[in-house]
């Protein structure tokens, strides 16, 4: 896992969680946002009380598993989902910043 932050959002950017998640449904793919408001399903908050597999923070190197390690996701009988969660820093609320995903 390498994150790729653009210099825009580089100083605000504290850091990403990258969960596992079986249960969801399409309606929670949807939505994104805050979960401590109630932005994202109780599902997605119960996901990401589950499998954590990859973790990176400010100062942190890249996460890469060993060559002779790997973890499956899905699989043709198996729905799950990977869930990032990012946390930003913005002490001084600085206006103009957007969150956006592709």
């Amino acid at each position: 896992f390498e994150p790729y932050l653009s210099s825009s959002s580089k100083p605000y950017v504290h850091h990403m969680l990258i969960y596992i998640c079986d249960g969801l449904e399409e309606s929670d793919l949807e939505a994104g946002g805050n979960c401590d408001n109630g932005a994202v399903s109780d599902r997605v908050t119960q996901c990401l009380a589950s499998l954590l597999i990859a973790a990176w923070a400010v100062g942190g190197s890249d996460f890469i598993y060993p060559e002779n390690v790997a973890f499956p996701i899905g699989g043709p009988d198996d729905k799950q989902y990977a869930v990032i969660q990012i946390h930003y820093n913005n002490p001084n609320e600085d206006s103009g910043m957007m969150f956006i995903t592709h």
